[in-house]
């Protein structure tokens, strides 16, 4: 990549940053993302997600166990799903650990929508 290369592409990251903070003397970079987005996922980024087979048909292997968890228990928690959903998975021999992730901190003891 040549430099122009480079400072073109500086910039345009520029423009998607709304601001900057300041943390212990280093820059630190802030985005203004005023969604709240939560994301499970099958599994650490260091693993591979599994696939299953239920009646026939192919599916994740931690989308199998987020319905199956959900069937259990409707009315729960962040915590609680994502204990269910690792306990799930470990029971049925499967080695992925799966994940939350969110655009903000959150409080992981909130009721469970969908």
């Amino acid at each position: 990549m040549n430099r122009g290369d480079r400072t073109a592409a500086l910039n345009a990251l520029a423009k998607q940053v709304k601001g900057i903070a300041l943390s212990g003397g280093k820059k630190k970079l802030v985005k203004d993302v005023k969604a709240d987005v939560i994301s499970f996922s099958g599994c650490r980024d260091i693993q591979t997600s599994s696939d299953t087979v239920v009646d026939g048909e192919a599916t994740g292997a931690m989308s199998y166990a987020l319905r199956m968890v959900l069937d259990m228990e409707q009315d729960t928690s962040y915590q609680q799903l994502l204990i269910g959903l690792r306990m799930f998975m470990k029971m049925k021999g499967y080695s992925q650990t799966p994940q939350l992730s969110s655009s903000h901190p959150m409080d992981m003891r909130l009721k469970f929508i969908m």
